[in-house]
């Protein structure tokens, strides 16, 4: 009963970490988990609002590794801010069902913004959380 309460316990922690849109965690949680993002998706002409419609997943683990994948070939650009700071920024090809992934040792801890953009116009923002 009481593994099934904390069972609970950590659905709903999680729930509302994701509903907040910030992840935080320690080295010691060993865990890998999404960036919600925000924004808009364009592909050729035509728009899309998230969550639906965009082909790309960005996650943050705690071995400080941003990762992006993408259901479909696309150009990426993904930058890195703190307090508005660009702190480094990345412009590749995601090959369908591949991902492309990027450690940030070194950085202070704090809240960053993740930012995906592409030539067609794809806006994608989300927040993830050093400790």
């Amino acid at each position: 009963m009481k593994k099934l309460v904390s069972f609970f316990v950590f659905v709903a922690v999680t729930i509302l970490s994701v509903t907040a849109g910030n992840f935080s965690f320690s080295s010691a949680d060993d865990l890998t988990v999404p960036v919600p993002m925000k924004g808009k998706y364009k592909d050729g002409d035509t728009k899309g609002f998230l969550p639906l419609s965009s082909p790309f997943t960005v996650t943050w683990s705690d071995s400080y590794e941003l990762a992006v994948s993408s259901t479909k070939a696309e150009t990426v650009t993904l930058s890195v801010f703190k307090d508005g700071v660009l702190m480094e920024a990345h412009t590749f090809v995601l090959e369908s069902g591949e991902a492309e992934a990027f450690v940030l040792l070194g950085y202070e801890a704090g809240e960053y913004s993740v930012v995906l953009t592409t030539p067609a116009g794809t806006y994608l923002e989300g927040n993830f959380i050093i400790e």
